[in-house]
């Protein structure tokens, strides 16, 4: 009685375990399935395959992850939280434990969204968690750098962001590299702010007060040329988008030149006249 009892047990764990072994295999081959085939999608169709995809299968956390990264950086933010929510959702109720990779991803998008919705203390409650992923985490850093700086944290959103960009500078985007270029000047790290300057410069971007900004990092620098005709670009978008101030202009024109002589700059007082005689 007693060895019938050890070998039903026996059969028993031999049959969960191989129940057990063969759903993990599927997972296994679900997501090796979807991620060989998404590879095998152009760009334009690998909407419209991961969409029908995440029908076919209500379980699957990563075409519902992707469909929310990719309504993200499209703007559709209430279809990018519909699809998170549900990824969410699995990830809470699946038997399967998310890989470092999904579970960073997934914080990381929610602290995107709440960034667009400007809701930066829940965006900070989750890119922590991103963050604090191994391995995958430290690539958040830059959008980690600037939830901090929204906050006023500017001493942690610095020092995020020089740890980040010395390992990930190529992947910075102009609005986190804007604010690491805010931070860096504020700190008066001006060589620093210079190299970020001219990077930004190199990606076309604008926003009004560059100009002045660039100004000041030149003048730091002692490059009283650039400087003048940084300042010169903010006034040049004012005068078409803005309030003129031809006199408040021309008189900072001229204490600036004042400055020049005294320093005995020729050619920044080149420079200068050169601008103001426009």
């Amino acid at each position: 009685m007693k060895k019938s009892l050890i070998i039903f047990s026996l059969l028993i764990f031999t049959s969960l375990f191989l129940s057990n072994c063969a759903k993990n295999k599927t997972v296994t081959m679900e997501k090796d399935e979807y991620e060989e085939l998404k590879k095998s999608k152009n760009d334009s169709d690998l909407y419209e395959f991961i969409y029908m995809y995440e029908l076919e299968h209500p379980d699957h956390f990563a075409s519902k992850l992707d469909l929310a990264k990719l309504n993200l950086f499209a703007g559709n933010y209430s279809e990018a939280w519909k699809y998170l929510t549900r990824a969410e959702g699995i990830a809470k109720t699946s038997e399967k434990k998310l890989s470092n990779q999904e579970l960073s991803s997934m914080y990381g998008t929610f602290a995107s969204l709440y960034v667009v919705s400007n809701d930066y203390n829940q965006a900070k409650t989750y890119i922590d968690k991103a963050y604090d992923v191994p391995k995958f985490g430290e690539q958040f850093g830059f959008l980690k750098g600037r939830i901090e700086a929204e906050l006023g944290n500017n001493e942690d959103a610095l020092k995020v962001f020089d740890k980040t960009y010395s390992k990930y500078s190529s992947q910075i985007s102009p609005d986190e590299l804007r604010t690491y270029l805010y931070l860096t000047a504020n700190f008066a790290n001006y060589k620093k702010a210079l190299t970020l300057l001219e990077k930004y410069f190199k990606t076309g971007a604008f926003f009004p007060g560059l100009g002045l900004l660039a100004s000041g990092i030149y003048e730091k620098n002692n490059d009283y040329t650039k400087s003048v005709l940084s300042a010169f670009l903010d006034y040049e978008y004012n005068s078409c988008y803005g309030n003129k101030n031809d006199k408040k202009f021309s008189e900072n024109l001229k204490t600036a030149i004042k400055k020049a002589q005294e320093e005995n700059n020729p050619d920044a007082q080149k420079a200068l006249q050169a601008v103001l005689s426009l």
